[in-house]
C-alpha cells in the first residue's frame, strides 16, 4: 500500500486500531488494571491493525501454497541485511542510557531519560510522516538518479525546515517546558534538554538515509555504517562520561556534527550522487534560519515573567520569523506547500 501510495487506507486503518487501543486503555483504567491497561492497549491496537491489514492484503493479493526459495533469495538477502542493520542500529540508540546508568548512577540516568525523551519526540513524530511517502516514491525512481537526487534532497530540506525551528523553540522554552511538564524537582534537566536539542536536530537530518537505502536495495551499506558507530558511539559516551552528564551530552552533540560529511562521503554520495555544498546547504540554510529566529524570539520574550505567555508568545513570534526568514532565504520549503 505504501509503494502504491495508497495512504488513505493505510491511515484509516491505523486511526481505527490506535483508536480501539486508546478506547480499550481508558476503560481497563477505569477498572483498576493499572499499568495493564497500557499493555493490553498496546496489543489490541497491534491485533486490530494487524488483521485489517491482513484483510485489505487478502483481498487485494491473497497468498498460495507455493514456495520456490529461488523466487525469494533476494529478498532473504535484503532482509537479512536490514534486519541486521535495524538491531545494531537500536542498540547505538541505547548504548548512552546503559552506560549513563552504569558509569553515572541512577540519578543521573533518570535526569538524561526524561530529558532526552522529551527531545527525541518531535523528530520521531515528524520524520515518519515524511519519509513514509517519500520512500516508495524514491522507490519508484530509483534509477533515475538525477530525480532520486532531488527527491532526497527536498526531504531534507523539508525536514530540516520543520524540526530546527521545533527545537529553537523547545531550547528557548526548556525552563518553562520543565516547570509546566515535569515540575521544579526535575530542574537539573534544563541545561540537558538545551544541550541535547542540538543533538536531536542533527540526528534528524540522518534519518531519511534509511529511506535511500532501501530504495537503492542497499542496505549492506547501512548495515556497515551502523556497525562502524556500534563502536564510536559507546567510545564517545565513555570518553564524555569523565565529565559527568553534561559531557556525555557536548560529546553526543561532536559526535553527530563530526558525522555530518562522513554521512555524505560514504553514503548520501554513492547513492544519489550529492555534491558536497548541494547536500549541506539543505542543513545550513534551515539551521541557520532557526538559530536567528530562536535568537530573535528570545530576546523578545525575555523581559516576561508570565510561563502561559511565554509559551505563546514564543509559538506566535517564532512562526512568524520562521516563516519570513524561510520566504527569503529558503524558498523551496515555502513552494511545497503550494505543490
Amino acid at each position: 500500500m505504501q509503494k502504491e501510495l495508497n495512504f488513505n487506507l493505510v491511515s484509516k486503518i491505523e486511526v481505527i486500531s490506535t483508536f480501539v487501543g486508546f478506547v480499550l486503555a481508558v476503560y481497563l483504567a477505569f477498572h483498576g488494571a493499572k499499568a495493564y491497561a497500557l499493555v493490553y492497549s498496546f496489543l489490541a491496537t497491534s491485533t486490530v491493525s494487524t488483521i485489517l491489514f491482513m484483510i485489505a492484503g487478502f483481498k487485494k493479493s491473497p497468498p498460495r501454497f507455493v514456495f520456490n526459495y529461488s523466487e525469494v533469495r533476494e529478498f532473504v538477502h535484503f532482509g537479512i541485511y536490514q534486519m541486521g542493520e535495524r538491531m545494531i542500529n537500536y542498540f547505538n540508540t541505547q548504548f548512552d542510557v546503559l552506560l549513563i546508568g552504569k558509569i553515572l548512577g541512577t540519578e543521573a540516568l533518570g535526569v538524561y531519560t526524561i530529558a532526552k525523551q522529551l527531545i527525541m519526540r518531535p523528530a520521531q513524530v515528524i520524520n515518519p510522516i515524511i519519509t513514509k511517502v517519500t520512500f516508495p516514491v524514491m522507490a519508484k525512481v530509483q534509477e533515475d538518479i538525477p530525480k532520486l537526487r532531488s527527491i532526497y534532497l527536498k526531504t531534507i530540506n523539508y525536514l530540516s525546515s520543520v524540526n530546527f525551528p521545533l527545537y529553537a523553540g523547545i531550547f528557548v522554552l526548556a525552563e518553562e517546558i520543565v516547570l509546566l511538564v515535569f515540575g521544579k524537582e526535575w530542574w537539573e534537566a534544563i541545561p540537558i534538554i538545551k544541550i541535547l536539542c542540538f543533538f536531536a536536530a542533527i540526528r534528524s537530518t540522518g534519518n531519511p538515509i534509511g529511506s535511500l537505502l532501501l530504495a537503492r536495495g542497499r542496505v549492506k551499506l547501512g548495515f556497515f555504517w551502523n556497525l562502524a558507530l556500534f563502536f564510536i558511539i559507546p567510545t564517545t559516551v565513555f570518553l564524555g562520561s569523565s565529565y559527568g552528564l553534561h559531557g556525555v551530552c557536548y560529546s553526543l552533540v561532536g559526535l553527530m556534527l563530526a558525522l555530518i560529511v562522513p554521512n555524505w562521503y560514504f553514503q548520501v554520495r554513492p547513492l544519489c550522487k550529492a555534491k558536497f555544498w548541494e547536500y549541506h546547504l539543505e542543513i545550513l540554510r534551515p539551521g541557520g534560519i532557526a538559530i536567528l529566529a530562536g535568537f530573535l524570539t528570545y530576546i523578545s520574550i525575555s523581559p516576561i515573567d508570565n510561563i502561559y505567555l511565554k509559551v505563546i508568545l514564543v509559538s506566535a513570534i517564532g512562526l512568524l520569523v520562521s516563516g519570513v526568514l524561510n520566504l527569503f532565504l529558503n524558498k523551496p520549503f515555502i513552494l511545497t506547500f503550494g505543490q
